[in-house]
């Protein structure tokens, strides 16, 4: 499967996903290397969800859509782990889901400062 191996690539490589923008669903947006723009999105039930976009909308412009903008949009291809149905798939997808929510909120900063003793004594 392919699409696990580009995952598992865009994790190892996270420092290359950037520009993390929540969608009005709670969707993620992102873009990995500065050029291809996905979205990750974990539902109620728990399960995961992957686009890709490979149109030249921006980022912000897919964030902010409504239903409506959605409707009859079919420039981008979907992935699902529970489609897939492999436990690497799951496993991947979910470690995928979990790093971009990290770079949403600065979590990557946050432990550099604390392992490297940065700010410490500082009020944010």
């Amino acid at each position: 499967m392919k699409i696990v191996s580009a995952i598992n690539a865009m994790i190892a490589n996270s420092d290359r996903i950037s520009d993390v923008v929540t969608g009005r669903t709670g969707e993620l947006f992102f873009l990995y290397g500065g050029r291809y723009k996905w979205s990750i999105l974990r539902d109620a039930s728990g399960e995961i969800r992957l686009w890709f976009y490979p149109g030249t909308q921006s980022l912000n412009d897919l964030s902010s859509w409504d239903d409506y903008e959605w409707a009859g949009f079919d420039e981008m291809v979907l992935y699902s782990a529970k489609e897939l149905g492999t436990r690497e798939a799951v496993d991947s997808f979910d470690e995928l889901y979990r790093v971009v929510s990290e770079k949403r909120y600065g979590v990557d900063e946050a432990l550099d400062d604390i392992i490297n003793g940065s700010g410490w004594g500082e009020r944010r």
